[in-house]
């Protein structure tokens, strides 16, 4: 597959739609667009290089269901303070993960398109990455999908 095709086939949807799914989803949806980005991603690169590994991903999920469930759990019932301590916990290596995740997406893909070799504005940026983690992976693919799009 030439560039062009392989961020044809990593779009997926408009940012905000991604957003609004993962807000009432409690960030579920989010853990599951992330593991389909990351398929997507180790189906484009070359069989030589190392993939994205699924068992990150598989605990990104799993903490999205707990930490989804504890947040629900907490409008009809008082949950003891040590599930709640264990959420908070689980909240954060959520969000690392999040942001690990985010950036091997990023890193991988600016390789696969050697998007370093190329403008400054073309690469996926650690920056945004640490401030809007997948929103800025799926802006950035659309956004290059209507970049490469207009030019081919």
């Amino acid at each position: 597959m030439e560039k062009h095709e392989d961020i044809q086939y990593l779009q997926d949807q408009p940012t905000l739609l991604l957003l609004v799914k993962g807000i009432c989803t409690f960030g579920i949806y989010q853990a599951y667009y992330i593991k389909r980005i990351v398929d997507k991603t180790n189906q484009i690169i070359a069989a030589e290089e190392q993939q994205i590994g699924y068992i990150q991903v598989y605990v990104f999920i799993l903490l999205s269901y707990f930490t989804a469930f504890t947040s629900l759990s907490q409008l009809w019932t008082k949950l003891p303070e040590d599930l709640l301590l264990l959420n908070q916990y689980f909240s954060i290596i959520w969000a690392i993960l999040a942001i690990l995740l985010s950036f091997r997406i990023g890193y991988k893909l600016n390789k696969h398109f050697k998007l370093y070799q190329i403008d400054r504005t073309e690469r996926f940026h650690g920056v945004w990455i640490i401030l809007f983690t997948y929103l800025y992976i799926n802006y950035k693919i659309n956004k290059l999908n209507k970049r490469w799009d207009f030019v081919s």
